[in-house]
């Protein structure tokens, strides 16, 4: 998917913007943090109108929902463990669980607080879309139809982009779509109104006005060696937070019945991806005096994973460990994050808050696990992975030290 810099975004010529659900996925469905979050400047601008079919809204609900159901059954698995250990009282525990909200009606709540807040319109996409002429698509091929077996699946999108397009149309104007689906790119390169970016960041850098970029650079400009110590100091002050925002995934490992790994994860330093920091320095919103922007930074890890096998000789026994090893390796993961400048004009810039975004980061282990006889059964454990993370006694002397 191209990644197209905010230079070649003419901002001038784009009357509305919209997200495939690949961008909410990218960013966890946070909705009120992160760049998500920052969909809501276009609400005060009035020119530019953030665009939200409705079959878009309908998946991003899909998904919420589901994370909010994993969520609280994780959340009714811990306190039911926490309870047998007695760290807990029942009472305690039948507090909580009553205190849950509905998985699917919370997940309606914060979706429908995002379309308010960023004044989406809803596009309806049966009203918009002639059927004859996506038909004539599917069968053709074309985008955003793939010649493979699995076009069937790719007509919700034919349906969201042919109606992104009738809006266009009927509006006179051109739509900025973003999205990682390569399909939604091939169509937009056939239809002059429609433009197709497969970066938020870049995408909302290309509406900043001269005086939040110039505030940009000033802090780039002061910034080239190293992090400034507001960074350091958000990263190292709560390393906790990186667990959550932070999905480890090993690609060695083929999943086997009983096979659980955990990480643990001790951070080392950070730093920025290359020798200048200048050219991972983009401003994604501006208002109220602040400038909002968005750097490229990179975390020196030290990644433990520790690996267990458990069977139980029958399904209503207690699991019992088979085997465990575990694999440690030093890794440089890349990481986002939104750096919240002072946008008055002093000498120096001012940091004023320091947020991370979400990502995913996959690495190798090579040929270094054992061979574990698996059983003849599945026991109904699941292959997952969650991740801790140790703080530094003395996080600045050590970044320092190791940078």
């Amino acid at each position: 998917m191209d990644s197209m810099p905010a230079a070649r975004i003419l901002a001038d010529e784009i009357g509305a913007i919209a997200l495939d659900t690949s961008i909410f996925d990218q960013y966890k469905g946070r909705l009120d943090s992160g760049l998500l979050r920052r969909m809501t400047q276009f609400r005060y601008g009035g020119r530019v109108k953030v665009l939200m079919p409705d079959l878009i809204r309908s998946e991003v609900l899909a998904h919420l929902t589901s994370d909010a159901r994993t969520a609280a059954e994780n959340l009714k698995k811990a306190l039911r463990d926490a309870e047998s250990a007695q760290l807990v009282s029942p009472d305690h525990t039948r507090q909580l669980l009553n205190g849950l909200c509905d998985p699917a009606a919370e997940a309606e709540r914060r979706l429908s607080e995002w379309v308010k807040q960023t004044r989406a319109e809803i596009i309806d996409c049966a009203a918009r879309v002639d059927l004859g002429c996506m038909f004539d698509r599917y069968f053709a091929a074309e985008p955003p139809f793939a010649d493979t077996v699995d076009k069937k699946a790719e007509f919700p999108d034919a349906a969201t982009l042919m109606a992104l397009e009738h809006w266009a149309d009927e509006h006179d104007t051109r739509v900025l779509l973003v999205s990682r689906d390569g399909d939604w790119e091939r169509f937009c390169k056939r239809h002059s109104r429609l433009q197709s970016v497969g970066d938020l960041g870049a995408a909302l850098s290309a509406f900043q006005d001269e005086s939040a970029q110039f505030i940009a650079r000033r802090f780039a400009d002061a910034e080239l060696e190293i992090p400034p110590s507001a960074i350091i100091e958000a990263v190292f002050n709560e390393p906790s937070m990186f667990s959550e925002l932070i999905t480890f995934v090993i690609l060695d490992p083929a999943w086997r019945p009983g096979l659980r790994w955990s990480h643990l994860t001790k951070l080392h330093a950070v730093s920025w991806p290359t020798a200048s920091g200048m050219r991972e320095f983009e401003a994604v919103d501006h208002r109220d005096g602040k400038v909002v922007v968005r750097v490229r930074l990179a975390l020196s890890v030290e990644l433990r994973a520790s690996f267990v096998v458990l069977q139980s000789p029958a399904r209503e026994e207690l699991l019992r460990l088979v085997d465990g090893w575990n694999r440690t390796t030093y890794q440089t993961v890349p990481i986002e994050a939104l750096v919240t400048l002072d946008g008055g004009l002093k000498d120096r810039v001012q940091v004023d808050r320091v947020e991370f975004l979400p990502t995913t980061y996959a690495y190798t282990l090579g040929n270094t696990f054992p061979e574990i006889q698996a059983p003849d059964r599945d026991d109904g454990i699941t292959y997952h992975a969650f991740d801790l993370i140790e703080q530094r006694t003395d996080p600045m002397a050590t970044t320092r030290q190791e940078r």
